[in-house]
């Protein structure tokens, strides 16, 4: 994650060379606030995901899943090449539910207790696919402008992943030597006691006693408890994603107990020390486990690589590219998204990312907001743009001393994908299979949605039930239904063999990957009818 290089332009606003910055291959989730300010790991893929479990709807416990940092998930088959049929559960005249379709769409999202069984599950993800083939053939529908830029923006948002997995995640090639110089220190695990220093000053005068008077470290330590006060203590282990200085300090080398480290700058400008209080080592005994830590050691340093090249490479997309902002209609937008942003936000537990929609002032729209590569960009080319790009803040921690700060860097954020957006076009990754595959899914679930609601307004328009007649609307709904079913029936096939040997967990969970402009990882689970007859006429039984 990289700061950006800002200064003042005294004739037209601010200036801001476009730094790489973080992107969808490495961004940042939170872990936890300590006294030391917010602990972030990496969370740059599709598989690093934030899961909330929801008992009662209620969010009571956050649990963070690490994968790989900054990986990419690679595409499980291309556009030219269907699944294997071991992968495939149903199919839905020509739209296929996969294994992984199946589990990603059951356990990343909420369903309630009596849509929790493998038969029902399974039953509400193939009317999901008759619902979205009913609207697809009928030219009464069509998706809402809203929901055809959300499409294109989560294409554009794997588009970008795959740019990463390609660029970056895929040219890292390692050496068994490699690892195994890893291996044993990988082992290890350190009891830290971390101080951020609270500016550049005071680093630097830390770095000078450390440098000229080894001795004084301890005293310097001291010196910096006493100023910042007693800091709790850190675990820190191999695999975990912190900061590659803190990585790099703890992990290259052998460290002992009691020796002081820093100041280390991290990626987001700040500087840190820390102390060594204890390590311990967790041996791997068996063949298993150390195979097993062999492959960990060999993610974390293939990953850790592949971050560093992906940052090359956007520095390569970025490099001359200029940014400079018109004073007074930037104050104007930022002022009128702060106001919006915390209106927002009492309704938004879950931080999803603020979109500016179209009540932008009209007198404002073709106001010119900044000049990018000389060319100017309107308020109104600005909207368009986020209309499939929402911006993302670094930070859920906004308040009115940092909006103004924060909401700039959304911005050359924006940009920086925007420009990493068209180099994914120039590779022609839209015709990914993996990108065509997601496109597909949510394209499914938003059409269902649409459906849905004109079949139920046709109803209750016609007179088959009255608004408050709830019994009335269910059986009209479920009638709805069966007719589908039987319409499409002889196109779809259950492979009911592979369904017996799949597990689901059945607790509430919303799967969602911080830093992303679109975070949900799956469209929300269709709750269409309980039911769980899976008899078709195409069954592979």
């Amino acid at each position: 994650m990289f700061i950006p290089h800002i200064k003042t332009n005294r004739f037209s606003g601010e200036e801001h060379r476009i730094s790489p910055l973080s992107a969808e291959g490495e961004c940042w989730r939170l872990v936890k606030k300590t006294p030391l300010g917010d602990k972030w790991k990496p969370a740059g893929s599709r598989q690093n995901i934030l899961k909330v479990l929801i008992p009662g709807c209620i969010v009571l416990l956050c649990v963070l899943v690490q994968a790989l940092p900054g990986q990419i998930k690679q595409a499980e088959f291309t556009s030219s090449v269907r699944p294997s049929e071991s992968e495939v559960l149903a199919t839905v005249a020509g739209k296929v539910i996969t294994v992984q379709d199946f589990k990603e769409r059951s356990e990343f999202t909420v369903r309630p207790d009596n849509f929790k069984s493998k038969e029902t599950t399974l039953h509400n993800l193939i009317l999901e696919k008759i619902l979205a083939l009913e609207a697809e053939h009928s030219r009464k529908f069509t998706l809402t402008s809203g929901m055809q830029a959300n499409v294109e923006g989560i294409k554009e948002q794997e588009m970008r992943a795959q740019l990463y997995y390609k660029e970056a995640f895929e040219k890292i090639k390692l050496n068994p030597g490699e690892v195994n110089a890893a291996y044993a220190l990988a082992t290890r695990e350190y009891e830290v006691e971390f101080y951020r220093l609270p500016n550049k000053n005071f680093a630097e005068r830390a770095r000078d006693v450390m440098k000229n008077s080894p001795d004084g470290s301890a005293r310097l330590f001291r010196e910096i408890e006493e100023t910042l006060g007693k800091q709790p203590l850190h675990h820190v282990k191999y695999e975990d994603g912190d900061d590659d200085a803190i990585h790099n300090a703890l992990f290259t080398e052998p460290v002992d107990t009691g020796s002081v480290i820093g100041p280390v700058q991290l990626s987001d400008g700040g500087f840190l020390v820390m102390k060594i209080n204890k390590w311990v080592v967790h041996p791997r005994i068996s063949s298993e486990e150390q195979q097993l830590h062999w492959s960990k050691v060999s993610d974390v340093l293939r990953n850790r690589k592949a971050a560093v090249r992906w940052r090359e490479y956007q520095r390569e997309v970025m490099k001359g590219k200029r940014l400079e902002f018109q004073k007074q209609a930037f104050e104007a937008l930022s002022a009128w998204a702060r106001a919006n942003y915390f209106k927002q936000k009492k309704d938004d537990s879950l931080h999803i990312p603020f979109v500016i929609e179209g009540n932008i002032p009209e007198r404002d729209r073709g106001s010119q907001l900044f000049l990018l590569e000389k060319k100017a960009w309107t308020m109104e080319d600005f909207r368009n743009l986020i209309r499939t790009h929402p911006l993302v803040y670094r930070t859920t921690a906004l308040d009115s001393s940092n909006f103004r700060t924060q909401f700039k860097l959304a911005v050359i954020d924006l940009i920086r994908d925007y420009y990493l957006t068209k180099a994914a076009y120039k590779k022609k990754l839209e015709k990914s299979g993996e990108v065509k595959k997601t496109v597909n899914l949510w394209k499914d679930s938003f059409f269902s949605s649409c459906i849905q609601k004109s079949i139920i307004d046709s109803g209750l328009a016609k007179g088959m039930f009255r608004s408050d007649d709830q019994r009335g609307r269910s059986e009209y709904w479920n009638a709805q239904l069966d007719a589908l079913q039987n319409k499409y029936a002889k196109s779809i096939t259950v492979n009911h063999e592979l369904l017996k040997s799949i597990t689901l967990t059945k607790i509430d969970m919303i799967a969602m990957k911080p830093g992303f402009p679109y975070p949900l990882e799956v469209p929300q689970f269709p709750l269409l009818r309980i039911s769980e007859n899976l008899n078709y006429a195409g069954d592979s039984k």
